[in-house]
């Protein structure tokens, strides 16, 4: 369960104090507190919260985790990342290939909202290139995600493994919003 963490404040008496909710970006305030904060996220599985870092904006998880692994698809598949919903996530993936077919792939990463977005390497629209050769290819990547925590995967071949591993999030804390 992911869990916004609000600085809260009664403005009749200047009590600050700290809120958690469930409810992301529309959190009802306790009576009597009139202004809210949000300073961050906090993630829970089960009875432990997930440890990690911050600096400023940027959140690093204590251990990455493995979100998803899958078979290279030809059709755009949704996979949910450990990140706030419309954060930008940051993760990595990997492209490991165990056949020699001599043929060049691209698996593309893309926002939702972006759509079905198909892979091609002539164009750069590509994240992840895989010669599909017995060897692996990786990369480093900051997207952001929908209010599901979710991104979007498309192939262009289907003889390679993908893995993805979040290890963080950027979060601007709405600082930067009106």
């Amino acid at each position: 369960t992911w869990y916004e963490v609000h600085l809260i404040k009664r403005t009749d008496t200047s009590v600050v104090d700290v809120m958690f909710t469930t409810t992301a970006n529309r959190a009802t305030l306790p009576t009597s507190y009139t202004k809210s904060r949000r300073i961050g996220w906090i993630r829970r599985n089960g009875t432990t919260i997930l440890q990690f870092t911050q600096v400023s904006d940027y959140i690093t998880l204590t251990t990455q985790l493995n979100d998803a692994s899958f078979t290279a698809t030809a059709t755009a598949a949704a996979i949910t990342l450990t990140a706030p919903p419309n954060s930008i996530a940051c993760f990595r993936a990997s492209a490991t290939a165990t056949t020699s077919v001599n043929t060049t792939n691209a698996t593309v990463f893309s926002e939702i909202v972006e759509g079905n977005v198909s892979p091609d390497d002539t164009t750069g629209i590509a994240s992840l290139g895989v010669n599909d050769i017995a060897g692996a290819s990786a990369g480093h990547f900051e997207l952001r995600v929908d209010g599901s925590s979710q991104i979007e995967h498309d192939s262009d071949g289907t003889t390679y493994t993908v893995d993805v591993s979040t290890f963080g999030w950027i979060d601007n804390r709405l600082r930067l919003s009106a």
